[in-house]
């Protein structure tokens, strides 16, 4: 079952999965990147926010517009801005005015080092990582897909433009170390 992810007439208009599996749930829960969303909840569906008016205002979205593999696409897009490579090769960790970036990724892969993994952003790009970390990168798959689904269940779609704005300042506010994302306290473990 699905809900559709935009408007009618929308370009992006794919289907949006009502849920996780149960399996995928336990993961989530078992490596507290369920607890790590909810505090920082307003974050996430920010920077979703975010990513989807800059794709739905795309004149060209690509694959993002395919109704069947849309949110598939728009979770890759949403996983390489939450996990930017730690190499300006791959991905900015810096924008343009040099704010640091990467603090999603950062806190993601402390809270799965926290829960046993023991690997860094690096780690995970490094030549063949996607084969050698493949459980790692289908729980950070999982993680983003719980993610994005939340954001639409949040009213994603019916954002005004004030609203992206005033997501973008939020947002602006963790490049500038002015707030930071929050980590699962040590006695939630």
């Amino acid at each position: 079952m699905s809900s559709p992810s935009g408007p009618p007439g929308s370009r992006l208009s794919f289907a949006v999965p009502l849920g996780l599996d149960p399996i995928q749930e336990q993961l989530l829960n078992l490596s507290k990147l369920d607890s790590l969303y909810e505090l920082n909840r307003r974050d996430f569906f920010d920077i979703v926010a975010i990513l989807y008016s800059a794709a739905r205002n795309d004149p060209d979205p690509g694959a993002l517009a395919d109704p069947e593999k849309g949110f598939d696409s728009f979770c890759e897009l949403v996983t390489e801005y939450l996990l930017a490579a730690p190499s300006s090769t791959l991905a900015r960790a810096t924008d343009k005015k040099g704010n640091y970036v990467n603090f999603f990724g950062k806190v993601i892969m402390e809270q799965l080092n926290r829960s046993g993994v023991r690997l860094s952003l690096q780690d995970l790009y490094g030549p063949d990582n996607s084969t050698k970390h493949s459980h790692v990168w289908e729980l950070v798959k999982t993680f983003v897909r719980y993610v994005v689904i939340h954001a639409f269940d949040d009213g994603l779609v019916s954002l005004q433009e004030a609203d992206i704005t005033a997501a973008a300042l939020r947002i602006e506010q963790l490049k500038q170390g002015i707030r930071k994302l929050r980590p699962v306290p040590e006695d939630n473990l």
